[in-house]
């Protein structure tokens, strides 16, 4: 059983893209859900994911931290959607499974209902209240709408178009979206309105505080957090800055503005906002571009397992045990690797992968 433990966790790891597809794909032929409903349970869905790619570590799902995710989780949720979450937790795993022709699909279907049994204990000893919306429905519509456009699209050549919707939806003039670079600690301008001076714009993180902030913030007076050029470039008075993060990771930031006209704003417009900001993060995540780069790399799922616990800090011992494979057989992955990414040892093939979103 230690075996499908570990095959388990490594499988969310490789596939958790293509599993978070399936489960869209199930859930929106759910017509007997409402879009708050939808809503709730996919947020509910992307923190799952994030709890299972974090149990690579252990090797295993720890039943302690599973249990503590769960009663921390489940209140989050009303009881019917808390009973179609396993089931469609089920269908989509399932899918990626055959799809993928996984050697111990049967096996890792019976683990995962026993995974999925741990969450419905604790879900029937939580006392269940009903929820309370922080927003009202019609922010929760323009989530949905805005979820509805993404999922119809991907990767980034659809960002003009993405942006444009999101002034639509939103109510703003303008919103642009500067993109981060971790390796160089940079924020650089790439798409908005009035492009080419939206393409000037760029930066380090310490001298520009609302960026190095990584919080959503909102500026009624953007002097002195904003850089003076820029404030006279775009005409930028009221401000609000949106980071897009998932899975701890920064792809950069939303600026939303009325060009030049102030406005004020409520929580619940920020709260609207930064979820907004959470949906462009989870497609960031999901873009075909980092499934075409692992193609054009040719990396197997074998590959991308030993770069993952290469990642994690695993020795070729404790690799080869895992992989029920040779070291010898660990070592040729490395070299293979260290041929992939132009790398000299494994430090700089972590590095690397990091640089190319290959490991996030």
């Amino acid at each position: 059983m230690t075996k499908i433990n570990f095959q388990y966790v490594l499988f969310h790891k490789i596939h958790h893209q293509d599993i978070a597809y399936a489960w869209n794909k199930h859930l929106q032929s759910r017509k007997e859900l409402s879009e708050q409903e939808i809503i709730q349970i996919g947020y509910w869905y992307r923190s799952w994911l994030t709890f299972l790619n974090g149990q690579l570590k252990n090797k295993t799902i720890q039943r302690e931290e599973l249990i503590n995710w769960a009663t921390m989780h489940s209140r989050l949720l009303p009881e019917k959607l808390l009973t179609t979450f396993p089931s469609l937790s089920y269908s989509a795993t399932k899918d990626v499974l055959v799809q993928i022709k996984h050697p111990y699909t049967d096996e890792m279907l019976m683990y995962h209902e026993k995974v999925l049994d741990v969450l419905r204990l604790i879900n029937s000893k939580v006392v269940q209240s009903p929820i309370k919306a922080d927003m009202n429905i019609e922010s929760l519509l323009k989530l949905q709408h805005f979820s509805k456009l993404l999922i119809q699209l991907d990767g980034v050549d659809h960002m003009p178009t993405i942006l444009t919707k999101a002034q639509e939806n939103f109510g703003y003039q303008r919103v642009t979206f500067h993109s981060y670079n971790p390796w160089l600690n940079e924020f650089s301008g790439v798409y908005g309105s009035e492009l080419h001076k939206v393409q000037m714009l760029k930066g380090k993180l310490e001298d520009e505080p609302v960026f190095a902030i990584k919080k959503p913030l909102f500026l009624e007076q953007p002097a002195p957090y904003i850089n003076a050029i820029a404030i006279e470039l775009l005409n930028i008075s009221t401000i609000i800055f949106i980071p897009i993060k998932q899975n701890g990771q920064l792809f950069g930031w939303l600026t939303f503005d009325q060009c030049g006209m102030p406005f004020s704003y409520s929580e619940e417009e920020m709260q609207l906002l930064e979820e907004a900001g959470n949906l462009l993060g989870c497609y960031f995540s999901r873009t075909r571009s980092t499934q075409r780069l692992l193609h054009d790399l040719k990396l197997t799922d074998k590959d991308l397992a030993v770069l993952f616990l290469l990642a994690e800090g695993f020795s070729n011992k404790e690799m080869a045990e895992l992989l029920v494979v040779s070291e010898y057989t660990i070592r040729d992955y490395i070299q293979k690797l260290q041929t992939v990414f132009n790398a000299k040892n494994r430090t700089q093939i972590i590095a690397t992968a990091f640089r190319m979103a290959v490991l996030e």
